[in-house]
């Protein structure tokens, strides 16, 4: 006898055979005891007829090979494939996450060097304002100083007119005592040579005095001029030194813009990378979500196929027990 396990107990299974006209032992009131219970009998050979083809579905099923899902190797590949992808995404992040951190130093430093360059640019500004003042201010000495120049300039005129006055004045002094000295010629002394000593006397000191304001005058001219060539020297280097400010001011300005462009693409760059990155994690979460669904679905569908063949062999029992119940009335009404 068979057993067929049905709900985790094994049942009987009873392949009952109904017998024909070739069984060895002779009933020959059968066909009267059939036409007492025609329902039965058709009943019975209904049953039998559905018992053949159950027998035979069962008989291909326990031919064919039984199929076993791999279902532990479908996960245990699914698993493997998904911890290399996760592998592959953690290394992508570390490499993503180290990019990151190069990029942040760099922005760091770049931003340190932006830094340091806004402070030399005050420092810069600061140096400009202090060369500008004292331009200024050496602008205003060298006017001061013209100013000054002029005046002594003017002076200096002032004072040669009024020797020349000075001089002519004595000149017509030292003639109107010749003429007189002359006209009093007859006197009991004589006054010429006394008046010679007193024109060269006067001569000598106005040629000293010519001298002396020629030597102040070149004197203070020369001091002038050497204060003013000294200020333009100043003034000039001055000036070089505002020039050679403002174009390191216009290079630390272009260096600025350098920087901030850089420090752009790299913002622009990290942003890009962590976009990818979350990207990436979502599409392998989506992907993950979809291999489990499928996973459950494959699960289901083989506890629908065991179901339905557990299903088909209670079917089957249960038809071999009404058959073998209604087999054991016939016998017993035979047997009557």
């Amino acid at each position: 006898m068979e057993h067929v396990r049905t709900n985790g107990k094994p049942r009987p299974l009873c392949l009952l055979h109904i017998g024909t006209g070739s069984d060895p032992v002779s009933r020959p009131s059968r066909p009267a005891v059939w036409a007492h219970f025609p329902p039965l009998s058709s009943q019975v050979h209904h049953l039998q007829q559905q018992n053949q083809v159950l027998e035979t579905q069962l008989k291909v099923l326990l031919e064919q090979e039984p199929y076993e899902a791999d279902i532990e190797g479908m996960v245990e590949e699914l698993s493997r494939a998904l911890r290399q992808q996760v592998d592959s995404l953690a290394q992508e992040h570390e490499m993503l996450e180290a990019k990151l951190v190069r990029s942040e130093v760099q922005v760091e430093e770049k931003r340190r060097k932006y830094e340091d360059e806004i402070q030399r640019k005050a420092d810069a500004e600061e140096d400009f304002v202090a060369y500008k003042k004292d331009v200024d201010d050496a602008h205003l000495h060298e006017v001061e100083l013209q100013l000054e120049l002029e005046n002594v300039m003017g002076e200096l005129d002032f004072l040669t007119r009024a020797f020349e006055e000075e001089i002519k004045e004595f000149e017509s002094q030292v003639q109107n005592s010749r003429v007189f000295l002359q006209e009093k010629r007859a006197q009991t002394f004589d006054m010429s040579q006394i008046a010679r000593e007193v024109q060269t006397q006067y001569e000598e000191m106005a040629a000293r005095s010519r001298e002396e304001a020629e030597a102040w005058h070149r004197t203070k001219t020369a001091d002038m001029a050497a204060k003013v060539q000294k200020h333009e020297e100043e003034l000039k280097e001055n000036r070089r030194e505002v020039a050679d400010t403002l174009r390191v001011v216009q290079k630390l300005f272009r260096e600025v813009e350098t920087l901030k462009r850089k420090r752009d693409v790299l913002r622009t760059e990290a942003q890009e990378a962590e976009d990818r990155d979350q990207q990436v994690r979502e599409e392998a979460g989506e992907r993950v979500r979809q291999l489990k669904e499928a996973l459950l679905r494959a699960k289901q569908d083989m506890m629908q196929q065991v179901h339905d063949y557990q299903d088909l062999m209670n079917l089957k029992v249960a038809l071999d027990i009404e058959i073998a119940t209604y087999r054991k009335l016939l016998e017993g009404e035979e047997s009557r």
